[in-house]
């Protein structure tokens, strides 16, 4: 059982938080919980080069081709660039 003592410096500090909580922005009462904002998209703060990818199923297409994108090979042993696989749609 908390004492008088006790109570009265619990009501202090709920209503000191209730007047800070209350001159805040939204984005302040964000960014003072413990978990943060939301988290951000990916790729949205990196200035590397992420893409989003959505893939289709492989039955909406009629045929494919491969296109080698990004840099060459180096021979440093560095890894080769990615190979884009674009398909021709059935509809169009």
């Amino acid at each position: 059982m908390a004492t008088a003592k006790q109570k009265a410096a619990a009501k202090k500090n709920i209503r000191k938080a209730r007047t800070a909580w209350r001159g805040m922005a939204a984005q302040a009462h964000a960014r003072a919980q413990p978990e943060g904002r939301r988290r951000d998209k990916p790729g949205a703060r990196s200035s590397s080069s992420f893409f989003h990818i959505e893939v289709r199923p492989r039955r909406e297409f009629k045929t494919f081709r491969t296109q080698d994108i990004g840099r060459k090979a180096e021979s440093n042993g560095s890894p080769a660039s990615a190979a884009a696989v674009p398909g021709i749609l059935r509809n169009g």
